[in-house]
């Protein structure tokens, strides 16, 4: 069976339109996970930083013996609070930052499925002629 290279030509697009689709994909869940739980998706450092107080004050004001010292003076509760909400925050911001990288892997899956489409129907039409 001989392929022209125009069929040739579509179906290497093709090919390419599918392993874009999987890495997409894959990315596009990771960010599916990142808003439904956004906690699940912090980074290390940050995780660790919202753990007990302990950690909030050492990460917060590294090197900052000052600010170490006033946020030690804070009674437990405010200190918890103050940690708690700003945990709130970066889950907030975590969650957005999923929000805008689904809304582009859509647009890049968009993009490859309308590549795919025409490619595909480039190589039907070329292996037509070629019968």
């Amino acid at each position: 069976m001989r392929k022209s290279i125009l069929e040739i030509y579509a179906l290497t697009v093709c090919f390419f339109a599918v392993v874009c689709f999987v890495f997409v994909s894959a990315l596009a869940i990771h960010d599916v996970v990142q808003i439904m739980s956004p906690q699940f998706t912090l980074d290390r450092h940050q995780y660790e930083r919202y753990l007990s107080n302990d950690s909030y004050i050492r990460a917060a004001h590294q090197g900052s013996a000052q600010a170490e010292a006033a946020l030690r003076a804070l009674p437990r509760e405010e200190l918890t609070r103050l940690r708690v909400s700003e945990l709130k925050r970066t889950l907030r911001v975590e969650r957005h930052e999923g929000q805008l990288n689904l809304f582009k892997m859509l647009i890049v899956l968009v993009v490859d499925a309308v590549a795919f489409a025409i490619h595909w129907k480039i190589g039907h039409v070329a292996r037509c002629e070629m019968a």
